[in-house]
């Protein structure tokens, strides 16, 4: 997808990427998430509430998660395997750089036997899943 604007902001290119994912890689086979960045949450939860979202436990809210996950049977690609891949995405403008929590998480994530990317636009991800086989 392309982005409306010559330097899109963040969630604008998350949705992009997602409209891209949903389009080339579709359920069944496929699920994507977006996943809210704990500011949107607290902001969110807080709402007309005073006090109450602030009063949660900081590690409650999963900083560092990537922006995208997504899960899929890799069945039409490598017929006969049963097992899934797990892919995160974390989406960034260009010249901005992962958080501390955000590389805890990749090398978590990738201990875990996921595959984890930095990305700032749909191009980028179709290339790393050339590169991965996908």
């Amino acid at each position: 997808m392309k982005p409306k604007f010559a330097n899109p902001l963040e969630r604008d290119r998350v949705l992009s990427i997602l409209q891209w994912l949903q389009a080339t890689y579709p359920r069944p086979h496929w699920k994507w998430s977006r996943v809210e960045p704990p500011g949107a949450i607290r902001a969110r939860a807080n709402r007309g509430k005073p006090g109450t979202a602030w009063n949660v436990p900081e590690d409650a809210w999963g900083n560092g998660v990537a922006d995208i996950l997504g899960i899929g049977r890799p069945e039409w690609w490598a017929p006969g395997t049963t097992s899934c891949k797990a892919i995160a995405i974390e989406v960034k403008r260009p010249g901005n750089k992962q958080s501390p929590d955000q590389l805890i998480f990749q090398k978590d994530w990738e201990i875990a036997g996921g595959l984890y990317m930095v990305a700032r636009d749909s191009h980028e991800v179709e290339a790393q899943f050339k590169h991965w086989g996908i």
